[in-house]
């Protein structure tokens, strides 16, 4: 696993097919993009098939399947700005001193 910001280029995708034994497939799964070139060897029709995934389409596809997914409940509070206004939240805090006297 490799961490890269600029678009995975054409020797990647080279450099895997170049690794596969015969009849196996590879898969580019990245975070940033590909090149075009990248694109244009994964396609080529006559050579091993590359798929080519963005990670936004590898976690949807994980979701999807529930692979490696484990689901938490979790408690979901929204703040409302209408109760933070400086004369409410005033009263509050008084409120509060009030009570811990």
């Amino acid at each position: 696993m490799k961490r890269q910001q600029t678009p995975v280029g054409r020797p990647v995708v080279q450099n895997l097919r170049g690794s596969l034994g015969s009849h196996e497939v590879g898969i580019v799964v990245t975070s940033s993009g590909f090149s075009d070139g990248a694109r244009e060897e994964a396609q080529d029709p006559t050579k091993a098939p590359i798929a080519l995934i963005s990670g936004q389409k590898f976690a949807e596809l994980l979701l999807k399947y529930q692979i490696g997914i484990q689901h938490i409940d979790r408690k979901l509070y929204r703040l409302s700005l209408d109760d933070l206004a400086q004369g409410k939240l005033q009263a509050y805090v008084e409120e509060s001193d009030e009570s811990d006297s």
